[in-house]
């Protein structure tokens, strides 16, 4: 391959892992349940809405549940929903999905092509001698602080 493809298959590389980190951030700490079962007794929420540590973490469950595509109708345990919160969650569900096909489309694309370059004995290209890795992080922290930035002036307004 030419010295030209090398730099587009980088460029390539740095935009899949770049993607797939995002979307890891997004769905490790939805798929972690552990996690909020803690946040119930640490934000107090059986004393704040009084009710019982198993009746929260059932909603919490069959809302997630839902959510990941586990269950096909909405439900969340003892807790009462309008239709326009169940309308909310199936946008939510909708967002899940996509984030989970991007996980998968960036990690099989990612391994698709390092199993290329390794059997044609290449090297993704290093733009200014470093690798695609360290610009996908790279980008993700000057964006990250982009949008940091926006919501220190106007909160609200990044927001929406």
């Amino acid at each position: 391959m030419n010295a030209k493809n090398m730099k587009i298959i980088s460029i390539v590389i740095s935009i899949l892992i770049a993607v797939l980190i995002v979307t890891l951030s997004i769905t490790l700490p939805i798929i972690f349940r552990p996690f909020y079962y803690m946040q119930i007794e640490s934000l107090g929420l059986v004393e704040e809405t009084g009710l019982k540590y198993e009746y929260i973490k059932q909603a919490y469950d069959e809302v997630m549940d839902y959510c990941l595509g586990f269950s096909s109708e909405f439900s969340a345990g003892v807790l009462w929903f309008s239709e326009e919160g169940a309308s909310h969650f199936a946008d939510v569900r909708t967002l899940f999905m996509i984030d989970f096909a991007l996980i998968f489309i960036c990690a099989t694309a990612l391994i698709t092509i390092f199993i290329i370059l390794k059997k044609k004995k290449l090297s993704p290209y290093r733009f200014k001698g470093r690798s695609a890795p360290f610009w996908s992080v790279a980008s993700l922290g000057g964006v990250s602080a982009l949008i940091g930035i926006a919501c220190a002036i106007d909160f609200q307004e990044t927001f929406i």
